[in-house]
């Protein structure tokens, strides 16, 4: 007997996820339903399905950076991303990181099914409301237009995490390090990105889409783009280690980075 295709599905609203489950079924063998980035990689490692159709905005791990890990392990692992944002400079990174397919959430079921059985037979596909030459111009030349300065991955499942209102605590938990490792790679890629403020690391975070610009946040950028302020994390970092006050704390993130670095040095991953 022919074994069906197996497919992941992860998206963070359930009711896209049982709609996409709905549209799958009976054709596809619908393994596994995840609702965030790190549960969609561990998924995946598992149960090793022929393909994942995954939201680009996934918290906890972004479907951009849960992609890049599982490609890794699972090179043969099929990616359709599946994305309210039409943004081609993201498209161009998830076909970077290996997507076979990109699709636009308000795509129809057609449209939809169309793009999973071309994955599944080995070809590739773009929604025809992003431009292919627009896409294949990033990509030949991403080498010359990429940034400069660029935060590792583990600073970015940081970053995310964080700019999600996570405290350096519950960051700690979720990666397996300690909180003084958090803060060390915080205020590392603060100083390294010329950053001072907190309120410019979420802004950095929004610009490079690991965290989604909300209404409900209650900071308004002078740009009037708006962002959430991060937890208050003193209590995180060793007493020995903190300035008399928050905004001296925040002016000195390479003193902080020097400092914490001499005390987790062993620690730090």
């Amino acid at each position: 007997m022919h074994r069906k295709t197996r497919l992941l599905i992860a998206d963070s609203h359930q009711f896209v996820a049982d709609a996409c489950k709905q549209m799958l079924e009976p054709e596809f063998d619908v393994v596994d339903v995840a609702s965030d980035g790190r549960a969609l990689v561990k998924s995946a490692l598992a149960r090793k399905p022929d393909g994942a159709v995954l939201e680009v905005m996934l918290p906890q791990l972004n479907g951009i950076e849960a992609a890049r890990q599982l490609k890794q392990k699972l090179p043969t692992l099929r990616l359709i991303f599946f994305a309210a944002n039409p943004d081609v400079n993201l498209a161009a990174e998830a076909f970077r990181v290996g997507a076979s397919a990109y699709l636009l959430k308000h795509a129809g079921a057609d449209e939809f099914m169309t793009a999973i059985r071309k994955v599944m037979r080995g070809e590739s596909y773009l929604s025809s409301m992003i431009a292919r030459e627009t896409i294949d111009h990033i990509l030949r030349t991403s080498t010359i237009d990429k940034p400069c300065q660029k935060i590792t991955a583990r600073e970015a499942e940081i970053l995310q995490l964080l700019a999600e209102g996570s405290s350096m605590k519950q960051v700690a938990a979720v990666l397996g390090i300690t909180s003084g490792t958090v803060a060390f790679h915080k205020y590392k890629m603060m100083e390294r990105l010329g950053i001072e403020s907190n309120a410019g690391l979420l802004q950095y975070a929004m610009r490079t889409y690991l965290s989604p610009a909300h209404s409900s946040w209650p900071v308004t950028g002078s740009d009037e783009s708006r962002f959430m302020t991060l937890q208050n994390d003193m209590d995180d970092v060793p007493a020995s280690l903190r300035g008399p006050d928050e905004t001296q704390r925040l002016r000195g993130p390479a003193r902080m980075r020097r400092r914490l670095e001499r005390v987790y040095a062993a620690d730090i991953q």
